[in-house]
């Protein structure tokens, strides 16, 4: 089953999609839910995939992917902006060339008919977020941010 947490421009088209091919049972469109609820829908996923467009100057906030990798869920997503540096290929997820529908679906696939490389990569995914997004490390960033800007002019 397909999950589809959230809303945005295309939600319509692949809803109307979902019907026309007869998939309306296979997919859950749970539209816009309170930020509050989104470890319980991310804990009921195999999986998460990030299907980011290519785009010129791609930057943007990667909260959906921080929060997936933080609940132990490994992604699936393009190799764009900041997102190789979230996930590690093959470790905590995988990555596929920006644009390219049939490598992202072979990842998705890869992921599926791979349960234990899957489960594995998704333990690995929780312990990473911890060490890159932790309170400890994020304290230690700040308290360094601290004593440079104490020490004088860089």
């Amino acid at each position: 089953v397909l999950l589809v947490v959230g809303e945005g421009p295309g939600s319509a088209a692949l809803q109307s999609r979902a019907t026309e091919n007869g998939l309306g049972g296979k997919i859950i469109m749970t539209g816009r839910v309170p930020h509050e609820d989104i470890p319980s829908y991310l804990a009921a996923m195999d999986l998460t995939v990030a299907p980011y467009l290519p785009q010129d100057g791609f930057y943007f906030s990667p909260l959906k992917v921080v929060e997936s990798l933080a609940v132990g869920r490994p992604v699936v997503a393009p190799r764009i902006g900041q997102l190789p540096s979230l996930i590690e290929d093959g470790v905590t997820g995988l990555l596929f060339p920006p644009g390219d529908l049939a490598a992202c679906v072979g990842c998705i696939l890869t992921m599926l008919n791979g349960p234990s490389q899957r489960q594995a990569m998704g333990q690995r995914a929780g312990e990473a977020a911890g060490g890159i997004f932790g309170w400890d490390r994020t304290a230690r960033q700040v308290t360094d941010i601290i004593a440079a800007l104490r020490s004088g002019p860089m």
